[in-house]
């Protein structure tokens, strides 16, 4: 009895230390951008393991990184930004951005389960040009799982500081959104949105596709602030959080927005266009005309579910 006894526990304990060393061989290395650079091509040098091991997590140290091109973000990444980490502009394009021209995703079927937290981004606005029609921020579509938090992103022109297009499953927590720029003669990107969550069209979102009308849903939007930043000439986005297109008979949906800080938006606050089941909660608004607008033109709706409560309006 005792030698059976004795056979099971080596058992388990063979079957534990297997699991553990699967487990282990599982999780990413922390790859340290520092080692390979303070520019933009050290950091895609480790963004590119995703591809290649299946997975990455990188952190990129305190300092200032020069981004000379776009970021493209694979699935199963994370990246990790140390509180004193700037991602500085000098090209005309997007910072970060989860496809390429030509890539073709389905539904939620592209580069999701991302994961960015911390740093900086910094649109660099008086020392590098950003042409005619300026730069964003972060540009996802077609993603599973993203989680964006304790990020800032700074002084952005013509676009938005995150544009969710055609994703599922979304946070984006504890951010601050300071500074944007119309620099159209005709003032006509006077509803560009902070946050923008969209639909897959070719129009809306020209940088890769499918444009297969994929909405965006199950969206939690906590705890940001979007207001001015102190560089010259720039002021606040339109609008904090919102929408200014969308498709018949389809809807963006499952959006919370809650213990947000708008301030001083030049249109509204919040924008839910084409948006159902919709919860707009415990946010605080100051210096804003217009502080929530709600539309769905085009579609036939019998009832819109959009609860606003416990708000504070300055």
């Amino acid at each position: 009895m005792k030698r059976i006894l004795s056979y099971i526990l080596m058992g388990v304990f063979i079957f534990g230390t297997i699991l553990f060393i699967s487990y282990q061989n599982d999780q990413p290395d922390v790859i340290d951008i520092s080692k390979y650079g303070h520019d933009s091509a050290a950091i895609q040098k480790g963004l590119n393991k995703a591809k290649t091991d299946g997975k990455v997590e990188i952190l990129i140290p305190a300092g200032n990184y020069s981004m000379n091109e776009t970021l493209h973000i694979y699935a199963n990444t994370k990246i990790v930004m140390e509180e004193d980490t700037v991602l500085v502009r000098k090209h005309t394009d997007a910072f970060m951005s989860n496809g390429k021209a030509g890539d073709q995703f389905k539904g939620y079927k592209g580069n999701g389960n991302i994961i960015i937290e911390g740093g900086t981004l910094d649109g660099n606005v008086l020392d590098a040009d950003y042409g005619e029609y300026g730069y964003g921020g972060i540009e996802f579509a077609h993603a599973d799982h993203i989680e964006i938090r304790n990020l800032t992103i700074k002084d952005i022109v013509y676009s938005h500081g995150i544009e969710i297009n055609s994703s599922h499953n979304v946070v984006i927590e504890n951010c601050q959104f300071l500074g944007y720029l119309d620099p159209t003669t005709d003032k006509s990107r006077s509803k560009s949105e902070a946050i923008q969550l969209d639909f897959s069209s070719k129009n809306g979102f020209p940088h890769f596709g499918d444009w297969d009308g994929t909405p965006s849903r199950d969206v939690v939007i906590k705890n940001n602030y979007f207001g001015d930043s102190d560089t010259k000439e720039m002021n606040t986005w339109p609008v904090g959080v919102g929408s200014h297109s969308g498709k018949n008979d389809e809807w963006n949906e499952n959006i919370t927005i809650t213990g947000n800080k708008f301030m001083g938006m030049t249109y509204t606050g919040i924008s839910a266009y084409n948006w159902n089941h919709v919860k707009i909660r415990y946010n605080t608004f100051s210096g804003i005309n217009e502080v929530i607008t709600i539309e769905h033109p085009g579609n036939k709706l019998k009832e819109q579910d959009i609860i606003i409560e416990n708000n504070s309006i300055n």
